[in-house]
């Protein structure tokens, strides 16, 4: 027998009614699947980014750390090893190294030898910052400087110093910041002594964090010279956000990612970010830049696997990606 289908108003209206619930339900599930996949394309990118700039940031930290590892050890060179420093060859070492604030060594059997660059000593706060520290290293070696040999040996296996850091008053109310590297010395007798240098605050600020912010980027960005999307950097204190120093073109602003120094420059915060629009929106989310610079830094990963080891090679990944941004 032949079925036939019989139309009439009810079932008209049945199916009108059964398709105004099944096509926005069904480009609801699309919109959401498309929205879901965006959102782990988006984390995928977000992580990408955040990995590379990490480890800019690493490779950083460490060139930073090898530059004051070198001016501790010119230092401790210059000390003499037949016979106990006295205040003349600190002086000395001062006129030879402009970022030398202040030197000293202890020996155990007859103390603390503490000497200032003699030429900022009619500076208020710096005359007042040389007192504090000769006083301080005075009492920390008395009671201390067996413990200190042992941590100054465990490091000097790897080849480091050990650093304290200090905030320098310097009036009205303003301090600046400086660290002190302090080595592991040993006479022609066989005594051991703590030698250190204090780097003239004034020094890092102006000089040594602005110059090693720059040869960052000139070493490995040389090709982005003038591309106002090319990334840069800036030093902080780990809990203010106003830089002490920053590479040029810092504009100001949020930066993409940070890392807490260690090492030379104890409780300062590096932080890198790509001038142009933020990779993120207000609300934490990938712009459409953000996603460019994503897919770009992992095509230039991917296709220079075989240089993955050396050390400019995610630092020149993240500046074609920002120029690639920066383009548009």
């Amino acid at each position: 027998m032949r079925f036939t289908q019989r139309w009439n108003e009810r079932t008209r209206l049945m199916l009108t009614l059964e398709l105004a619930v099944v096509l926005p339900v069904a480009a609801l599930i699309g919109v959401s699947i498309h929205y879901l996949w965006s959102i782990q394309r988006d984390r995928a990118v977000e992580a990408a980014i955040q990995r590379d700039f990490s480890q800019v940031l690493l490779i950083s930290e460490k060139q930073i750390n090898e530059k004051a590892y070198g001016m501790v050890h010119d230092v401790a060179q210059e000390l003499p090893v037949k016979g106990k420093a006295g205040s003349v060859d600190l002086d000395r070492i001062l006129a030879h190294h402009p970022y030398a604030a202040h030197v000293f060594v202890y020996y155990p059997d007859s103390g603390l030898i503490f000497r200032s660059e003699p030429d900022r000593m009619q500076e208020a706060g710096f005359r007042e910052e040389g007192t504090g520290l000769n006083k301080m290293m005075d009492g920390w070696m008395k009671i201390g400087f067996a413990q200190m040999v042992q941590e100054l040996q465990s490091m000097q296996k790897n080849g480091k110093p050990y650093f304290e850091s200090n905030w320098a008053h310097r009036g009205d109310n303003k301090h600046v910041y400086q660290s002190m590297g302090m080595f592991l010395g040993k006479l022609d007798t066989g005594e051991k002594y703590v030698g250190g240098v204090v780097f003239d605050a004034e020094y890092l600020r102006d000089q040594f964090f602005p110059e090693a912010l720059e040869s960052i980027m000139s070493r490995n960005l040389a090709d982005s010279q003038g591309d106002r999307s090319h990334p840069v950097m800036m030093i902080r204190p780990q809990y203010e956000s106003t830089p002490i120093a920053a590479s040029a073109g810092w504009d100001g602003g949020e930066p993409e990612v940070e890392r807490n120094l260690e090492g030379a420059f104890p409780h300062l915060t590096l932080a890198m970010k790509i001038r142009t629009d933020q990779l993120w929106d207000s609300r934490g989310a990938l712009t459409s830049a953000g996603r460019r610079f994503g897919t770009d830094l992992s095509e230039c990963e991917q296709g220079n696997r075989a240089r993955a080891s050396q050390v400019g090679l995610r630092i020149e990944c993240v500046s074609r990606a920002a120029h690639a941004i920066g383009a548009d």
